[in-house]
């Protein structure tokens, strides 16, 4: 796999998700770019913004829960962020995209469609959130 230069690689999980929740996660607004994935491009990274309501502070996500996944593959394994960080009142993830390129190229999808990824992650509290974003997947000759 290609890593990402100039950025902390926080990658080292396990390939399933250990998180079990034991509360109804927070919705949180999501904003996740490219809002269309082009299959073929050679953009190296997946960002994903994450925006809570007022009474949550971003500095307090616990770093090593945040996981991103293909709603539609339950059988897919949970993608960790290789970068993180709290910026002015949102969260900033990136991913590298080739991992959720994997994963959608394995469900053999007919092209182009909409997915739904999720990310979900919980603060130190052990308070889960998660936020729902649909982007477009296409894959150009």
């Amino acid at each position: 796999m290609q890593r990402t230069t100039g950025f902390k690689d926080i990658s080292d999980r396990s390939k399933t998700s250990s998180v079990v929740p034991n509360q109804p996660a927070s919705p949180i607004d999501l904003c996740i770019q490219p809002r269309v994935l082009n299959l073929n491009a050679k953009g190296k990274i997946i960002i994903s913004w994450i925006k809570f309501p007022e009474e949550y502070d971003p500095h307090d996500i616990a770093v090593k829960s945040l996981e991103l996944s293909v709603v539609s593959c339950p059988k897919c394994e949970i993608i960790y962020p290789t970068y993180q960080s709290p910026i002015h009142r949102q969260y900033l993830t990136i991913f590298h995209r080739q991992d959720p390129i994997d994963k959608i190229e394995a469900m053999d999808l007919d092209l182009p469609t909409k997915l739904d990824l999720k990310v979900y992650g919980e603060l130190n509290d052990g308070t889960p959130f998660e936020g729902l974003e649909t982007i477009r997947i296409i894959k150009k000759k």
